[in-house]
């Protein structure tokens, strides 16, 4: 009975020591990440599988952020509190500022102008011209197809969009929201 328990112990310390072990070389180490000699993989090393994923360009953060806080700076510049809303090129929310005295409905039209040039990688004001064609359009839920909305193309690929809202006219928005595409495109 003895040399049974003493067996079942031996075993389930060399599974335990072995998982331990195992997730530990398995994880990395977080005092390395700090330091700028990271261990990179060859792509030659890398799965097949891995390599065939398609590659795809995004807009970052940073980029998001500066174009919004300029298209919001030209507007004020003018003398017109607005929000600018920048989307990815799903019409997922990447930024929104909203600048002093900005209208609680310039949140909604920014982000309305942003996604509906996303969505059909088009200047919203185009999209309101062809809604005489297509009212089908104007049914499109969250979408704002007055102008102020832009796509934000990288290497010949719709990647965001930025809209403005808040200015007295549409035609107002589309020039701080073009002056936020022009201050992130070298980045491009």
């Amino acid at each position: 009975m003895n040399n049974k328990r003493i067996l079942t112990t031996a075993a389930v310390g060399a599974l335990s020591l072995g998982t331990i072990v195992g997730l530990s070389l398995a994880q990395p180490s977080f005092a390395e990440q700090g330091t700028s000699a990271r261990a990179t993989v060859p792509q030659a090393a890398a799965p097949a599988a891995v390599r065939a994923l398609p590659q795809m360009p995004f807009l970052p953060l940073r980029l998001a952020e500066k174009a919004a806080t300029t298209a919001l700076a030209d507007c004020l510049r003018q003398g017109f509190p607005v929000t600018a809303t920048v989307v990815n090129e799903d019409g997922i929310t990447i930024v929104v500022l909203r600048g002093d005295g900005a209208s609680a409905a310039s949140t909604d039209a920014s982000k309305g102008k942003a996604v509906a040039s996303a969505g059909f990688r088009s200047p919203s004001d185009a999209l309101g011209a062809r809604a005489a064609a297509d009212p089908g359009l104007l049914q499109v839920p969250g979408f704002v197809i007055l102008g102020g909305g832009l796509p934000i193309s990288s290497g010949g690929k719709v990647v965001a969009a930025i809209g403005v809202g808040g200015a007295p006219s549409g035609a107002i928005d589309k020039t701080c929201a073009q002056a936020g595409i022009n201050a992130i495109t070298p980045s491009l």
